[in-house]
């Protein structure tokens, strides 16, 4: 898949198989979650710094195949993550089945006796 790394014996670079994220921060850009962004990044970042540390910036078509989560109106990390993330992968040919819950709730799982919206 396109130029994939190679490790420090010649053969492809050590990555996962895929990647199953739900309600990721993906972004410290535009829809960031504040306190992932101030966490990670500080009070004034550098834009080269916000850049750098956007997930969205760095994908290749070799990226990791990825399954991606995200509710509608999640109410603690905004959905535009999601969006932004799975159009990176579509731009760079990257595998992403990226899937959009109706709802408005944050933290679900397979546990949950209640529903999703």
């Amino acid at each position: 898949r396109g130029d994939c790394p190679t490790g420090s014996r010649g053969g492809p670079a050590a990555r996962p198989d895929f990647a199953v994220l739900v309600y990721p921060v993906v972004t410290m850009e535009t829809s960031t979650h504040r306190k992932s962004r101030l966490a990670l990044l500080g009070e004034n970042p550098t834009l080269e710094l916000v850049q750098f540390y956007s997930l969205e910036n760095h994908v290749q078509g070799w990226s990791v195949q990825l399954f991606l989560v995200h509710s509608r109106n999640d109410p603690v990390v905004h959905s535009n993550n999601s969006v932004v993330f799975a159009k990176a992968y579509q731009r760079a040919g990257a595998p992403c089945d990226f899937h959009m819950i109706e709802g408005s709730r944050h933290g679900y799982g397979p546990g949950t006796r209640q529903p999703i919206s």
